[in-house]
């Protein structure tokens, strides 16, 4: 028999909670409608097995989950608001749902299409927020999808699990003869003990679809043989003619393919795929759409200023950089950096050449005037590279309210690219709206400026001063975790309060806005410099299977993968990003140096400080040049960490030892502590003789979380320390490291996301 709790009494209370009368049974237990006596409001609750609560690990594993659930905080799924043990008796509370179960609606007769549609769409995109969270469901099932008046709820994620390898025991057939989780919903890989991962949901989110459409399950037989035969090995029937579009019924059975290869990628695909085979259903029963054509790469180019205006001159630049960025959230779109393309202020840009250059459909360009106490912008939408007007629009706004200028022209352009919108894209436009004028204004300033390291300390107290203004603005606080990191590592002040600065904005970036891309990929670096390379490679990994259009995502893949030892998945990641928007810059050059590709190094690196470039020239015979670049370095950069860096690199390139070895003890003094940067400058100070202070700096970047063993084993400067007796620990701690890393990676997925090309 099935392990039970005891029946709770009516009046039975669980810490504030008392119990009022009896739900029903859950797939982990029985639930019931409580009183919360503190809030003044009814909640359900459901009261785990004995067997559950008599297991301290399995209680440990369903309270983890059941935090992990809670974190989710999303519109479609069943909130979890507490936890608790009791006497003996485990229990989770949640939020009571007025509605019906799909399986009860179901026991009515199937669902007419323009009804069951939106109920998929929201069930499949809801599955992409938990596999983004790094679980999986493991039983949907119309019993556990809740109809409510507000929209549909999942519910019931007691078989929930980490993605990772496969567990063979949560398939396994139990000695009553049934399977962990419910069979007729269950993937071919799921019963036959397989790996299962995120497209397990997806093929049962593709049997519960059918059932709405069909009122009968996708893989019915009387008998739990036969279902399962079924699954493994049977089609479900084609659905009734004229009832369902072809399309979708085709993306229906695209889900539920026996091999998981073969059915779409991630939710997120499925959805997308999903929303395509309805709006076919609109047209075919005349439904109004929108018309125009399907432009989804788009480039907005600098404004042209009119007039100069001291106050205003800087929206040239960072205005459109703002829409880009605000357009970047849109799953439909795929948007170009524009600040490498064309300088505000340019003539006329030459279509074709931008449609050559920056591979877009469209191009938003601009002019900008200050009139009173107000800006004007006049933009237009213009197809590449026929040249052909396809919007104009002019907005005006007060000089006191920039955001609502960025807002409306967003706005309007997404109005006139017709792009369909789906509920993340709604999320995404509204997401971060500043509720201070002010410190928007502040925060466009310090964008403006952000790329020049001279102007670092100001750009930080204008993010500094906006954050203060406004505490709830998620891209201010990315952006000054941004600019506290690179300052802790190139420039004056004390570097460990600076890094902790930065994390605990990041922190807080994340926190107002879990899905800002720029705070992922801006934290991604942050992370890598302090060991964490490993997690925010995960990270990004499961974020870049639901936004393969997003390039900083991949250009952070491009560092973390790097600092993991993981050097062609780094470059893989470097083509991604080339092929979505060749403009966004990445650290690929790195990658590619230390692979001993030192042409691709030079060519790559297209920094404003060429580290890359100029110690791959050295290896390839340029010393003296290599020397002069970094001697230049040391007498013109602003940041004092960078000129202790420089005068290190070429001290050691000139084997001088005498002034080598004070200026290492300089640099350490100085808090510098990316464990990259020690791993690069080691190679060059044991070619130089200083042994011991290499292997000093190999230690730092070894145990700092920088593992490269293909530069440890291969590379000719370090084959004067192999001899010596640390350093086969830090090639094996390293060589470990990377092993690690790998697992993780493949783990996420990644050789999805990356796939290698040779």
């Amino acid at each position: 028999m099935c392990a039970r709790s005891m029946p709770l009494e009516i009046g039975t209370r669980l810490g504030p909670y008392q119990i009022v009368a009896p739900l029903g049974k859950g797939g982990m237990g029985e639930v019931y409608r409580a009183a919360d006596d503190r809030l003044g409001r009814s909640v359900a609750i459901k009261v785990l097995p004995t067997e559950v609560s008599s297991d301290p690990d399995r209680r440990r594993r369903f309270e983890r989950e059941a935090r992990a659930i809670a974190a989710l905080n999303h519109p479609h799924i069943c909130a979890v608001h507490d936890v608790g043990h009791q006497d003996g008796v485990d229990y989770l509370v949640m939020e009571l749902l007025d509605g019906e179960s799909l399986a009860d609606r179901l026991d009515r007769g199937p669902l007419p299409f323009d009804e069951a549609s939106p109920i998929a769409r929201a069930v499949v995109e809801t599955l992409a927020a938990v596999h983004e969270r790094g679980l999986i469901h493991r039983d949907l099932k119309p019993a556990n999808i809740f109809l409510t008046r507000h929209g549909v709820k999942l519910l019931d994620f007691g078989l929930a699990r980490d993605v990772g390898p496969a567990e063979t025991v949560d398939t396994r057939l139990t000695q009553q003869g049934l399977v962990v989780g419910t069979p007729r919903y269950l993937s071919p890989e799921q019963l036959r003990g397989q790996a299962v991962d995120h497209r397990s949901d997806i093929f049962a989110a593709g049997a519960v679809i059918y059932e709405m459409l069909a009122g009968r399950a996708a893989f019915d037989a009387p008998s739990l043989v036969d279902v399962l035969h079924a699954i493994a090995y049977e089609d479900p029937p084609t659905l009734s003619p004229g009832t369902v579009p072809a399309h979708f019924e085709q993306v229906v059975r695209q889900a539920l393919s026996k091999d998981p290869a073969h059915r779409p990628a991630d939710a997120t695909a499925f959805a997308m795929a999903l929303r395509s085979g309805s709006s076919t259903a609109a047209a075919a029963v005349n439904v109004p759409a929108q018309t125009g054509p399907a432009l989804t790469r788009l480039i907005v180019l600098p404004f042209r200023l009119l007039r100069s205006d001291q106050d205003t001159d800087f929206l040239a630049f960072s205005l459109p950089d703002a829409v880009s960025a605000a357009l970047a959230g849109l799953e439909s779109v795929v948007v170009r950096s524009s600040m490498s393309v064309a300088p505000a202020g340019a003539a006329a840009p030459d279509l074709q050449a931008l449609a050559r250059q920056a591979q877009v459909d469209a191009v938003v360009t601009g002019s900008l005037l200050r009139a009173g106490g107000e800006v004007r912008v006049s933009a237009q939408l213009v197809s590449v590279p026929d040249g052909s007007l396809l919007w104009s629009h002019t907005i005006h706004a007060p000089v006191h309210d920039l955001f609502q200028l960025q807002d409306a022209l967003t706005q309007a352009i997404v109005s006139a690219l017709h792009v369909p919108l789906s509920a993340h894209d709604r999320r995404a436009l509204r997401q971060d709206v500043p509720a201070s004028a002010a410190a928007y204004e502040l925060f466009l300033r310090g964008n403006t400026l952000a790329s020049d390291s001279s102007h670092w300390l100001e750009v930080r107290e204008l993010y500094e001063r906006a954050v203060e203004l406004d505490p709830g603005y998620a891209p201010a606080w990315a952006r000054l975790g941004r600019v506290l990191r690179v300052i802790a590592k190139y420039a004056v002040g004390d570097p460990r309060d600076d890094r902790a600065r930065a994390e605990r904005a990041f922190e807080r970036a994340l926190a107002l806005n879990p899905d800002l891309a720029t705070a992922h990929y801006l934290y991604a670096h942050l992370e890598a410099e302090t060991g964490r390379a490993s997690g925010a490679m995960v990270r990004l990994l499961t974020r870049a299977r639901a936004r393969s259009a997003d390039p900083e995502l991949f250009a952070g893949l491009v560092t973390t993968c790097r600092y993991c030892g993981l050097l062609d998945e780094s470059i893989a990641a470097y083509q991604h990003v080339r092929r979505l928007d060749p403009t966004t810059p990445t650290s690929v050059a790195f990658a590619y140096y230390l692979r001993g590709d030192y042409q691709q190094a030079i060519a790559t690196d297209l920094a404003s400080m060429p580290f890359a470039a100029t110690l791959a020239k050295m290896r390839l015979g340029d010393e003296e040049g290599a020397r002069s670049t970094l001697h230049a370095l040391e007498l013109t950069n602003p940041n004092e960490g960078m000129r202790l860096i420089s005068a290190s690199y070429r001290l050691a390139m000139a084997g001088d030892m005498t002034a080598l070895r004070p200026q290492m003890r300089m640099m350490a003094d100085s808090g510098f502590a990316d464990p990259e940067g020690y791993f690069l400058l080691a190679a060059f100070v044991a070619r130089a003789g200083a042994h011991e202070e290499a292997l000093t700096a190999l230690e730092r970047a070894v145990h700092g979380g920088f593992h490269c063993p293909v530069s440890l084993r291969q590379d000719p400067f370090l084959d004067a320390l192999r001899g010596s007796e640390n350093f086969p620990r830090l090639l094996a701690k390293a060589e470990g490291g990377t092993a690690s890393a790998r697992e993780a990676f493949d783990r996420a997925g990644g050789a999805s996301v990356l796939p290698l090309t040779s």
